[in-house]
């Protein structure tokens, strides 16, 4: 081994050489791969020169103006035509990197992210989307993207699901977030690549910022992109994909009953020969939906969508593997469509006295939504990690734990009663499913 890639120096030294903080560091490993640190016999990391070296190349990109993920993006592009980026006189790095920006007060992204949410929490319009537009003219755009926004409204929806934030709070800072990325998205310049792409939620999805950032991102890069936005009736993508006028699709699902629409929007721009791109929270929980949609998983990295947009055009979108449904699961689908009002209806008069209207309503609509995806998508085993969500929000709330299992048992009798054919599929698995309480 070379002396220059020999680890080390210790996380100090590296520190004090490149200027980058400690936390920037270590996501920079997390997201990207680099650098990539040995680790001493007490696991602590220990660097090269060369990752010194590594680090001041990136950061001399930034200070170029290019973000960090088109700065590593770059770098591997180099690597993988086989060059040295460290070699390359056009990329060489001054011995020192440049400061890091802040914004006023010195703030950095992490403490704007806490001071978004903090004046989100307080309703506070003004102030909210201040920090916002102060974040985006001071960092890159998608820095503030994953490290504001989304980990802002991960850290809100986080306190939602703990009892600790008020529903209203969580919209009101969701509603602030779009309406400055779609001010950027508007103010992005106009498309300088031949490629047509549409993006759009799947039908019943209501998520979308991923999407928005996802559009900025593309538009800024030179696309000509149409956002649709969230829930989408696969009517409309239907007739979009008969149009024959999109190169590419790019569609999100959140959770599992959306990720059954998923598939249904995948098999139309299957047949209309339209390549696919996918992704949502759901995929990265329960990665063996990602083998249930014919498409192309964009990976679990925002920021990396446009590198594989870039890739896909330049050689071409891989043919996605069949999925073949077993008939008895279509078969089941069918006369689950029909009998569900019948099973919900029957839940209702046993459980209308222990559950809360509201509460017995929503819940008879995700559960049975559930299995109606699950039955979609030839599995009806990923409805539990769904249930074990529902869990945790009930012991959040105060609320007995028995209540779920009292539930579940009620909608088995249900269903027991009305499924008589090719519904017995899903009788069966209920007879079957267990929740830890």
């Amino acid at each position: 081994m070379p002396d220059e890639q020999i680890p080390t120096y210790n996380l100090k030294v590296v520190l004090k050489q490149t200027g980058l903080k400690a936390d920037t560091l270590r996501a920079w490993e997390r997201r990207y791969g680099l650098p990539n640190p040995g680790r001493s016999a007490g696991r602590h990391r220990l660097y090269s020169q060369r990752d010194i070296d590594t680090i001041k190349w990136l950061r001399a990109r930034q200070g170029e103006g290019m973000s960090i993920s088109n700065a590593v993006e770059l770098w591997m592009s180099l690597e993988d035509e086989g060059n040295d980026p460290l070699l390359m006189e056009e990329f060489a790095t001054p011995s020192v990197a440049a400061p890091r920006p802040t914004a006023r007060g010195g703030q950095d992204l992490e403490e704007l992210r806490d001071a978004w949410i903090a004046a989100c929490s307080n309703f506070d319009e003004s102030a909210s989307a201040s920090i916002l537009s102060e974040a985006f003219a001071l960092f890159a755009v998608e820095d503030v993207c994953l490290q504001v926004i989304l980990d802002g409204m991960h850290h809100i929806g986080q306190g939602w699901y703990e009892g600790d934030v008020a529903v209203e709070q969580e919209h009101f800072a969701s509603a602030i977030a779009k309406r400055q990325l779609e001010a950027l998205v508007s103010a992005a310049p106009a498309p300088t690549r031949p490629e047509k792409i549409v993006v759009g939620a799947a039908p019943g999805d209501l998520h979308d910022l991923a999407l928005l950032m996802i559009t900025l991102l593309l538009k800024r890069r030179g696309w000509d992109v149409i956002y649709l936005g969230a829930n989408v009736p696969l009517e409309s993508y239907a007739a979009i994909f008969d149009s024959s006028r999109f190169d590419l699709a790019i569609i999100s699902a959140e959770q599992l009953f959306t990720v059954g629409n998923l598939y249904n929007v995948a098999s139309l721009a299957q047949q209309a020969g339209i390549p696919l791109l996918f992704g949502g929270r759901i995929f990265r929980e329960v990665p063996d939906l990602r083998n249930r949609i014919p498409g192309t998983y964009l990976g679990e990295r925002l920021e990396a969508v446009p590198g594989v947009v870039a890739r896909g055009f330049s050689t071409s979108f891989p043919d996605p593997d069949p999925v073949v449904i077993d008939e008895t699961y279509h078969n089941a689908l069918v006369e689950f469509e029909e009998q569900s009002p019948r099973i919900e209806l029957s839940v209702r008069q046993v459980m209308g006295e222990r559950m809360p209207p509201e509460a017995l309503e929503l819940a008879n609509l995700n559960f049975s939504r559930d299995i109606q995806a699950a039955l979609i998508l030839g599995d009806l085993n990923f409805v539990p990690q769904e249930l074990e969500w529902i869990k945790g929000l009930i012991n959040n709330r105060g609320l007995p734990a028995s209540l779920l299992s009292a539930y579940l048992n009620t909608y088995t009798q249900a269903a027991l009663e009305h499924l008589v054919e090719n519904g017995q599929l899903v009788v069966n698995w209920l007879q079957q499913l267990k929740i830890n309480e």
